[in-house]
């Protein structure tokens, strides 16, 4: 990690103390001045724009908490965590999208996992059996195709997703409301631990040292459905915080997708009203979500960049392999199938993800 790279993290940290300087406006700022450092000082550039009042470059400058900025280092040093900010190619692509993405996350265990396509699964703290077992189902399902399962490491449906997918394929990720240091709840420690070993990552938005508080949950389900291509809502009550990542990821563009309950239910009467108000997408099995994204990705969800603009850190060596056979010419399915050996399925998933990233095009 250069010099470079880290003093604009330090720098973003600093920036984080200043009082009424939300993640709009930041951005807004960072459109302007794309250095952290500069914006930080409040330097000769920003002023040349005259966008803003003296006024405010007087307070950004006295307000810039630089001492803060070297405790949280510390602290995220002494935690073994690393720091991904929005100005990192590693930072999750789709969560860049979002009206107000967070200018730092803090990650443990498998990073590439934020640059494959994502899909977020959430639902009740207390699944009924159906929702558990609809929960498995489709996990297992999606987990297959190549999808990284995202959900917040809570007891219930956002347990028995990492699970699930922890056994089908190790590709998940949790993303918590408290820093990475301090699991919440502590239950879920030990699942923590089995996803790191088995291939997953942590992720938060909060520094470590940072306690679980009620007003974290909303951001972290924010984050959680902003780095997804879209959220299942396995089970649900009428209101919790699965409804609000509904919400949420219905505001972000993002797909969503709910399982039919029985009437007898109540803990997925959520689920039914979402269909109900169209809301949400009724599914039936996992291939209707996999269809869905087939059909229905918008050309221009993700810029197309130019061969060059896209570092090859990015890909996994499989897709490598994949761009390599496909090279400039168009290829039948199969015909790639055969020539990678990776069964369909799989292969699938593998062109889904460069799709999305515009390596190449259906």
């Amino acid at each position: 990690m250069s010099i470079h790279n880290i003093e604009q993290k330090r720098a973003l940290l600093a920036l984080s103390r200043v009082p009424k300087l939300g993640l709009i406006t930041l951005r807004r700022l960072l459109s302007l001045v794309p250095d952290p450092v500069e914006l930080a000082q409040s330097g000769s550039e920003l002023r040349d724009l005259g966008t803003f009042p003296e006024a405010f470059h007087r307070g950004l400058r006295e307000s810039v908490d630089w001492f803060y900025a070297d405790q949280i280092l510390k602290k995220t040093q002494n935690a073994e965590l690393d720091i991904l900010s929005i100005l990192d190619p590693g930072y999750p692509p789709r969560l860049k999208e979002i009206s107000a993405p967070p200018p730092l996350l803090w990650v443990r265990g498998r990073t590439e996992l934020l640059q494959q396509i994502c899909i977020a699964v959430v639902g009740t703290r207390a699944p009924s059996h159906y929702g558990r077992k609809m929960t498995k189902l489709f996990v297992e399902g999606l987990a297959s195709m190549g999808f990284v399962i995202v959900s917040g490491l809570a007891n219930g449906v956002d347990a028995e997703a990492h699970k699930m997918a922890l056994e089908t394929s190790g590709q998940t990720i949790a993303v918590l409301g408290s820093g990475l240091d301090w699991i919440y709840p502590s239950s879920n420690r030990t699942l923590a631990k089995e996803m790191l070993l088995g291939g997953g990552l942590l992720v938060s938005e909060f520094p470590p040292g940072t306690s679980p508080a009620k007003e974290h949950f909303p951001i972290r389900n924010r984050t959680v459905s902003g780095m997804s291509v879209g959220v299942l809502v396995t089970e649900s009550a009428q209101k919790g915080g699965s409804m609000i990542t509904a919400a949420t990821a219905r505001e972000q563009n993002r797909e969503v997708f709910a399982i039919p309950h029985p009437l007898q239910v109540k803990s997925g009467s959520g689920c039914n009203q979402l269909i109900r108000m169209q809301s949400a997408k009724l599914v039936q099995s996992f291939e209707d979500i996999v269809d869905e994204f087939s059909l229905n990705i918008p050309k221009d969800a993700v810029p197309v960049l130019p061969f060059n603009d896209v570092e090859e850190h990015h890909l996994l060596p499989v897709q490598q392999k994949i761009l390599q056979e496909i090279g400039e010419m168009e290829i039948h399915l199969q015909t790639l199938s055969k020539r990678v050996d990776i069964p369909l399925p799989r292969l699938y998933a593998y062109l889904l993800d460069l799709e999305v990233k515009g390596r190449i095009r259906q």
